[in-house]
């Protein structure tokens, strides 16, 4: 029996549609609405399986995402330390959005490059 597939199928059809307008993301969490087992085999048999599968392992979170066979439809699973789901995403974006890489890291990494490069250029780093 269906209870929400069509609803969520028409929230991403809508999604899709403003994201190719505005550039917007939109994101579905889809263990927090009623699904049936119909509803979840519809929305995966309908979403079908894209190309690309994304893991990020950290100590504290380990997260999941594939893409769709409709470009830009990602289904994402957070997983806790134990490796137990505690959230699933339907993200409608070009790139999942919890996986984009924060500001800050990439300054921190960008520190640690030219402090390498300074210590090649200095010969303290050996190969």
């Amino acid at each position: 029996m269906l209870m929400n597939a069509i609803p969520i199928l028409n929230e991403i059809a809508q999604a899709i549609e403003d994201f190719i307008k505005t550039g917007q993301n939109h994101i579905i969490y889809t263990n927090k609405i009623p699904l049936s087992e119909g509803d979840k085999a519809l929305i995966l048999d309908i979403l079908g399986e894209g190309s690309i599968k994304i893991e990020y392992k950290t100590k504290r979170e380990y997260i999941t995402f594939k893409e769709t066979s409709l470009i830009g439809v990602w289904l994402g699973v957070v997983h806790d330390v134990e490796r137990k789901p505690i959230l699933e995403i339907l993200e409608i974006n070009d790139f999942p959005s919890i996986l984009k890489a924060p500001k800050e890291d990439m300054e921190e990494s960008l520190k640690r490059l030219k402090s390498t490069i300074e210590d090649v250029n200095q010969e303290k780093f050996f190969i």
